[in-house]
């Protein structure tokens, strides 16, 4: 892994280190989205609370100070989306009301900060699995996906893939530590 999370907070303090920048909106944007589609916003409206928050990111990011003492970045990111969305969903409200529209005016249930944490890990699940893929045979890697994401039974993995129970074990094994290495390497103590 060419930087962890806290390096990568470094270098996007210089608003011209663009890969920095690429690699940072890269991994959190679609965070930031995907998480305000799910308290209630639509396609659109999460894209563009995505893209405010990455707009205020990039203002912001220079004076960012880093460091574990005053709280993780995971909680400054929730605690952002979490105000650019509540003011979506305000908005939402007053309009929906004004015009006589009562559906879909109750808050969601679910806890937001429960599922903030199920989105923060399965999007940095998602995109170390991705940047291991390429150490990896495609038969590996497609034996992981189908035992550990899909959960399939190990025989019709063996069927499909040509493999012996004995690989698609070992094939769980090997990317699951790997995995948690570019986990642990990319969120350390917030994994």
């Amino acid at each position: 892994m060419d930087t962890t999370r806290p390096s990568l907070l470094l270098r996007v303090r210089h608003a011209d280190d663009q890969k920095a920048w690429q690699e940072f909106f890269k991994l959190y944007s679609p965070l930031l989205g995907r998480f305000a589609r799910s308290r209630g916003l639509g396609a659109d409206e999460a894209d563009d609370v995505a893209q405010e928050c990455m707009n205020t990111l990039s203002r912001t990011m220079a004076t960012f100070d880093y460091s574990s003492d005053k709280g993780s970045f995971k909680n400054y990111l929730f605690t952002h989306v979490s105000h650019q969305i509540a003011d979506r969903l305000r908005k939402k409200r007053a309009r929906q009301a004004d015009s006589g529209e009562w559906r879909d005016l109750a808050a969601p249930t679910e806890d937001a900060t429960a599922e903030w944490d199920r989105h923060w890990l399965q999007e940095h699940l998602a995109y170390c699995l991705k940047r291991l893929e390429s150490d990896f045979s495609p038969t590996t890697v497609a034996a992981f996906k189908l035992y550990v994401l899909k959960e399939w039974p190990v025989e019709e993995i063996c069927e499909t893939l040509g493999m012996t129970a004995n690989q698609v074990y070992l094939a769980k094994s090997r990317v699951t530590k790997r995995l948690r290495g570019e986990l642990s390497e990319l969120i350390g103590d917030e994994f």
